[in-house]
């Protein structure tokens, strides 16, 4: 019955919000914490994530949330300031995604996925240094003990800005949680927009497996194809054949794969069940 998975997520996500409020409150060097996003605006739904922004002492952001080394393997994600940061308290992660285009000025951002029984659990960080940060209106304040201003006007939304130069490593091992967490983006649009059958992050995907086979085996028979983009109408097919045309990559005796938990794939799999049984309740 979708009804009770749809409702143990959402019953998760609460618990996960109060356990990082708890730890980030106990955390000295936190000034405030903020939600951001739907679940800011309570307009959420059970495939919703969470965005929070947490504030801390200028100097340590970089203790906080400092830079995975270079050059950056999955393991320098988890071993990162902010990668250990996040275990610490949102606890062990399923995925870390860097995407440093998209930190804000002399802050910091990952993406995370905490797994659940009802599939992964989404929440982006944001971190910011006290001296410059303002909370938006249109946030919920969990806690604030550094006196942060509200901001007088709402933020511009610029362009992320760009993204690092990259070995032709470290393309292929960014393109591993890149796959996967683009995949559940595409599954999560599927669900919440029935009648469309273009999914907007599917070329990403796609591209992704192409940079782990191109990595892998240069030279060797053609990459999966894009001819996936040409015709999407079964989206649901693609993305499982993209599952597991990962999964076979995955237990090759590479770097790019090793770090990673044996139930990322189950724990995508089963967001893909759920996006899709959700989708077929709203056609």
């Amino acid at each position: 019955m979708l009804r009770e998975p749809l409702r143990l997520r959402q019953e998760e996500r609460t618990r996960l919000l109060q356990r990082v409020r708890v730890a980030t409150e106990e955390d000295a060097r936190v000034g405030a914490v903020w939600l951001q996003g739907s679940c800011a605006l309570g307009d959420t739904d059970a495939l919703s994530d969470l965005d929070l922004t947490v504030v801390v002492s200028d100097e340590v952001v970089n203790a906080v949330a400092g830079n995975p080394s270079r050059p950056t393997d999955y393991r320098q994600v988890l071993d990162s300031a902010r990668g250990r940061w996040v275990a610490q308290v949102a606890g062990p992660p399923l995925l870390l995604l860097e995407a440093p285009q998209n930190a804000p000025a002399g802050g910091a951002f990952l993406t995370s996925f905490i797994a659940g029984e009802a599939g992964p659990q989404q929440v982006d960080w944001e971190w910011l240094p006290q001296s410059s940060a303002r909370r938006p209106r249109e946030s919920l304040l969990l806690f604030d003990r550094a006196g942060i201003l509200l901001e007088n006007e709402p933020p511009e939304v610029g362009e992320p800005g760009p993204s690092p130069d990259r070995t032709p490593f470290e393309v292929a091992a960014h393109a591993v949680p890149w796959f996967w967490a683009t995949l559940m983006w595409n599954a999560k649009h599927a669900a919440r927009s029935p009648r469309d059958t273009h999914m907007l992050m599917l070329r990403q995907t796609v591209g992704a497996v192409r940079d782990i086979e191109q990595f892998l085996n240069p030279g060797g028979r053609a990459p999966v194809g894009e001819s996936v983009l040409e015709h999407p109408e079964d989206r649901w097919g693609i993305l499982r054949d993209l599952s597991d045309r990962m999964e076979r990559l995955m237990p090759r005796p590479s770097m790019l794969f090793a770090d990673f938990p044996s139930d990322l794939a189950p724990q995508a799999r089963q967001f893909l069940r759920l996006a899709e049984e959700v989708m077929h309740r709203h056609v």
